[in-house]
């Protein structure tokens, strides 16, 4: 684990396992509606606390009695390897024993709706991850699965990221319609009827465009809320709460934002004629503290080229395509050091070619 996410943990246990990350990311994307935002610190307090009073042995128990709630705990924590060597075979019969019949240890009576939805939400995770079984070469019968337990988990009225997330991947493969089948060996038409699943992915679509154009209109009023002032940086929050404002006695309406803090020591020469009329244009000097940024609580030095971004605001970034083409990229948890790194290294691959 990076030693900048280790750093936002108040306490680390004495029995810290690093795979505590990669278990709230879990938890977060099968057990947390959509709409909640992704916040590294707030996941991994949460994670923490919840192994702290819930150790592997006490879970374990508790899900051999016949504790729904227990099995999709201790799924997740064989999934990842947290407490216990890693078992995703084994995470997947403890959720069957939730949602499936057939299962001989199946919990027919007193399991809840929302236990069911996050049952299936883990399955189509553990489904998906093994889509791919070769350069080009895709497992039809594990998309499928992990589309059918999404679908089951949108029937039951819950949506969670991951849900969404094999919606998009599965219709950008063209498994949703035939015209669009990348695939010509395999038919869409099972995918077709997972009605459900598109039926909440089309909701998003359209939940997403009408967020862009209210942030366009907002944008539009204060671009440089929106955008690091840096040049080349390419840095955009989706928020204003994204990037960190001058402190500065620069006039309002021209007041910059950076997405750190070496970006903003990279526009001082051209800044500073905005922030201090009175300094010469061949000064070199650095922003003084009176032109720091303005944020939340500063974050320790060690994450300052961190891969994570603690805040769990969102940031964009335009990416290169081997078409010639850009996407635009979005995290909430990438740092935007590492999104620029990740631009630098596509545009090397690209010019390799």
């Amino acid at each position: 684990m990076d030693a900048g996410v280790e750093a936002i943990v108040d306490r680390i246990p004495a029995d810290w396992d690093p795979n505590v990350l990669e278990l709230a990311q879990l938890r977060h994307n099968v057990c947390a509606g959509y709409k909640v935002e992704a916040n590294i610190q707030q996941t991994i307090s949460r994670a923490l606390l919840l192994t702290r009073a819930r150790p592997f042995a006490r879970v374990l128990q508790d899900a051999e009695g016949g504790s729904a709630e227990d099995c999709l705990d201790l799924g997740q924590r064989l999934f990842v390897g947290y407490g216990a060597p890693k078992d995703q075979d084994t995470a997947l019969e403890y959720w069957r024993r939730i949602v499936d019949p057939t299962h001989p240890r199946y919990l027919s009576a007193g399991v809840s709706r929302s236990s069911r939805a996050r049952a299936h939400c883990c399955i189509s995770r553990y489904w998906f991850d093994r889509r791919i079984v070769g350069r080009d070469e895709w497992n039809i019968v594990s998309l499928y699965r992990a589309a059918l337990n999404a679908d089951l988990a949108a029937s039951l009225g819950l949506i969670f990221p991951n849900v969404l997330f094999v919606a998009k991947i599965i219709e950008s493969s063209g498994f949703r319609r035939p015209e669009d089948n990348r695939f010509p060996q395999h038919s869409t038409k099972r995918f077709e009827r997972l009605e459900t699943l598109w039926a909440v992915a089309d909701q998003r679509k359209r939940e997403l465009e009408e967020e862009n154009r209210r942030r366009d209109r907002k944008v539009a009023k204060a671009p440089l809320a929106y955008m690091c002032a840096a040049q080349g940086c390419g840095i955009e929050g989706t928020k204003k709460a994204a990037l960190l404002q001058c402190a500065g006695k620069c006039p309002r309406d021209q007041k910059p934002s950076y997405c750190s803090k070496e970006c903003q020591k990279q526009d001082w020469k051209r800044h500073k004629l905005i922030c201090k009329p009175s300094s010469t244009a061949g000064s070199s000097e650095t922003p003084q503290q009176d032109t720091s940024l303005t944020a939340k609580p500063e974050l320790p030095d060690e994450f300052s080229a961190a891969h994570f971004n603690p805040a769990g605001m969102e940031c964009r970034l335009d990416m290169p395509m081997p078409d010639g083409s850009t996407v635009n990229f979005a995290s909430k948890t990438m740092s935007p050091a590492f999104m620029k790194e990740m631009r630098e290294h596509a545009i090397e691959k690209l010019s390799d070619r």
